[in-house]
């Protein structure tokens, strides 16, 4: 417990503080070891790519088990926070609740839970449950969290952007709700068109926001137009075995985020 316990203020405190870090994603423990050895402040464990991985289709594939099972064993041999992909929390609130128990105890340092219905669906099949569902369900994991780890880190993603037919208002309404009504610790908003408008939500969305950034985004916004636009962290997913840079030390030198160019 003392472990896991440091690991959920360390990733608390990165998501909190002025500075920007980048959640360097990927699939396994070999993954989290290379992010470690290359100076990333912590790891991201993919949904999609665990689910790629695991049963070779990225898409309403895996389980609870099975990401808590891949978590662990990154969770084992990494000495940096894991911030894990938590889906839709495998069910209705009672089920979301107890995904960020077994989420806890296996080490995870936080998780994002995204609005989708249950399975979640990629492309022009994705759909969304109410605000008041979605508030119910992140009440259910902020209780779950104060019973076993009050720093563990819950972030309300927001996969509105990817419905036909949603605005802009409509993802900030949501993603405000998500704040004001769960008092989740970190908001995604994923599906946001532009630069303007990423840059638009996180002045919108109070408290530590982390937009995801479509990778066809032309110029891709550095790190440094991203720590200026207030985004709490980078994303960096990977779904394929590529080169990567090592973790900027110094954003005002940094011109490209270093191989996140692709949407975990």
């Amino acid at each position: 417990m003392p472990e896991r316990q440091r690991m959920t203020t360390r990733l608390k405190t990165l998501f909190e503080r002025p500075a920007l870090f980048v959640l360097a994603g990927g699939i396994n423990p070999i993954g989290a070891k290379m992010a470690e050895a290359l100076g990333y402040d912590a790891f991201y464990m993919s949904g999609g790519n665990t689910s790629a991985h695991q049963l070779g289709w990225p898409d309403s594939g895996t389980s609870m088990r099975d990401m808590v099972g891949n978590a662990r064993k990154i969770v084992l041999t990494a000495q940096i926070p894991v911030f894990a992909d938590a889906d839709t929390g495998y069910g209705d609130a009672i089920s979301t609740h107890y995904t960020v128990r077994e989420y806890i105890q296996a080490g995870i340092a936080g998780a994002h839970i995204e609005d989708q219905t249950f399975p979640p669906k990629s492309g022009p099949r994705r759909r969304c449950i109410s605000i008041p569902e979605m508030v119910g369900k992140l009440r259910a994991a902020m209780d779950a969290k104060q019973a076993l780890d009050p720093d563990f880190v819950i972030m309300a993603r927001c996969d509105l952007g990817g419905v036909p037919g949603a605005s802009f208002a409509d993802i900030i309404e949501r993603c405000q709700a998500y704040k004001a009504e769960a008092q989740v610790d970190v908001i995604c908003p994923n599906g946001l068109r532009t630069w303007e408008e990423i840059q638009e939500a996180i002045r919108l969305i109070p408290g530590p926001v982390v937009p995801l950034i479509p990778a066809h985004l032309s110029p891709y916004p550095s790190l440094q137009a991203q720590q200026d636009a207030g985004a709490a962290a980078a994303w960096c997913g990977t779904s394929r075995i590529r080169k990567v840079e090592p973790a900027p030390r110094e954003l005002s030198t940094r011109t490209e985020p270093p191989a996140c160019r692709t949407i975990p």
